[in-house]
């Protein structure tokens, strides 16, 4: 342990002692502290800013009803309700999948979400065997 301390120690005397050390010394613990402090302020908030973009929203679930229990149940409601209630993104509802799809081409959003028909459907058979 007292040669390392010894070597530490010489190396300090060295570099103080040298103008190029010192610079080097400094660009090496400077460096990496402003490129992690750009990063991190960088990432810090994800979510701040997408507020404005708008995503299209096409719920053409048409929901399941049981054979055992006469309820009805429909998922892609539930998904969309949960959406609107989101504001992390502009979720725009749609009632017309191809306008949602050529809204995505055109620009107008930037993304779309379409539920299928049979969603409520195949998110039930996730209890029997065959599992869509």
């Amino acid at each position: 342990m007292k040669n390392i301390l010894h070597l530490f120690k010489r190396d300090v005397q060295n570099v103080s002692r040298s103008v190029i050390g010192l610079v080097v010394v400094m660009g090496l613990i400077i460096v990496p502290c402003l490129y992690a402090w750009f990063n991190i302020a960088g990432s810090w908030d994800p979510y701040g800013n997408t507020g404005n973009l708008k995503i299209a929203v096409v719920n053409t679930d048409e929901g399941y009803e049981s054979d055992l229990i006469p309820v009805e149940v429909n998922v892609g409601e539930n998904v969309t309700a949960t959406l609107r209630g989101n504001e992390n993104f502009d979720w725009v509802v749609l009632n017309d999948r191809e306008k949602a799809i050529e809204g995505v081409k055109s620009g107008a959003y930037y993304a779309a979400v379409v539920i299928p028909k049979t969603f409520s459907a195949d998110m039930m058979t996730l209890f029997s065997t065959d599992v869509k």
